[in-house]
């Protein structure tokens, strides 16, 4: 059960990682853009 948990918590937190960092890409990229 606690690897089911630890499973879904890292899938969870990849898939959180993966959307920061594509939304990072977009915000530096309209920055540098508008600079």
């Amino acid at each position: 059960m606690l690897e089911i948990l630890n499973f879904t918590f890292f899938q969870n937190a990849l898939l959180g990682a993966i959307l920061v960092s594509i939304a990072c890409g977009i915000i530096g990229t309209l920055v540098m853009i508008n600079r």
